[in-house]
C-alpha cells in the first residue's frame, strides 16, 4: 500500500494519511457551506427529503460545497443524468457557487469559516479528484454504494479530512465521524467552530462573511454560554 494514498483510496474507505493542523490566519480561510433539506417549505433530513421524492411533494436534500482562496468544490451528477438509485454511480458534473446557488434557489443556509485546516492538502486532493474525474454516487461513502464517486457531502468531508478537520475534535467525541448528510455535516462543523474558537482564540476576531457561524463563547469551568 502507498505511505501517502491518493484521494480516490479514500473514496474506497481506506485510511487517511497523517495531516498537520497550521497556524490560522485570516488568509487560510476554508469556507463550508450548506444547503438544509426540506419537504414541503421546511427544514428537515436529507433521509426525509429522499423518502419523500418522486411522491408529488416538494423535497429537495440539500447541498454542501468547500472553498478556499484558490478552490470552490462542489459536485453534482451531470445534467444528462437521471439520479433513480441512490447507490449507483452516475456521472458528475462540477459546479460554481453562482451555478450552486443557481440550482438550490439562493444563498445557503449555514455558512462555516475555519482557519487552521491545511489548505494546501485539501487542494492537492481536489487536483487529484478532478485528475480522476470521479463520479457522483447520492449515498457517497456508504458501504453499499458503487465505488469510484462521491455525493457533495461525501466529497466536502473527504476534502476537510485530508486538511486535518479530525484533529480539531476531542477523542471522545463526535467529531471523529463520516458525515454522510447535509444536514449531519451542518452540526459537524458547527462542533468543530466552536473547538477551534476555543483553541485558536484570535480566530474570533477575524472578520465575519454573511450568514457565517459564529457560536458564542463558553465558560469551560461552569458549561455556561457568555452573554
Amino acid at each position: 500500500m502507498e505511505e501517502n494514498p491518493p484521494v480516490v483510496a479514500y473514496f474506497e474507505r481506506k485510511n487517511i494519511s497523517s495531516c498537520k493542523l497550521i497556524e490560522p490566519t485570516v488568509n487560510n480561510r476554508v469556507i463550508i457551506r450548506v444547503w438544509m433539506p426540506h419537504v414541503k417549505g421546511q427544514e428537515s433530513t436529507a433521509i426525509k427529503a429522499v423518502k419523500h421524492s418522486g411522491k408529488g411533494n416538494d423535497s429537495n436534500v440539500g447541498h454542501t460545497s468547500i472553498e478556499t482562496a484558490d478552490q470552490y468544490v462542489s459536485i453534482w451528477p451531470h445534467p444528462t443524468e437521471s439520479v433513480t438509485n441512490i447507490f449507483k454511480l452516475y456521472k458528475s458534473k462540477l459546479h460554481s457557487l453562482e451555478e450552486d446557488e443557481a440550482a438550490e434557489g439562493g444563498p445557503c443556509d449555514l455558512t462555516v469559516c475555519l482557519y487552521s485546516l491545511n489548505v494546501p492538502e485539501i487542494e492537492s486532493a481536489f487536483k487529484e479528484v478532478k485528475e480522476t474525474n470521479i463520479g457522483y454516487v447520492l449515498t457517497g461513502d456508504f458501504s453499499a454504494a458503487e465505488s469510484g464517486g462521491q455525493s457533495c457531502c461525501g466529497l466536502t468531508n473527504a476534502l476537510l479530512r485530508r486538511g486535518g478537520i479530525m484533529l480539531l475534535g476531542s477523542n471522545d467525541s463526535s467529531l471523529a465521524r463520516i458525515v454522510t448528510t447535509p444536514d449531519g455535516l451542518a452540526r459537524y462543523v458547527k462542533e468543530i467552530k466552536a473547538e477551534e474558537l476555543e483553541r485558536f482564540k484570535q480566530t474570533r476576531e477575524y472578520a465575519v462573511m454573511d450568514k457565517e457561524y459564529i457560536p458564542p463563547p463558553v465558560n469551560r469551568s461552569s458549561g455556561c454560554i457568555l452573554v
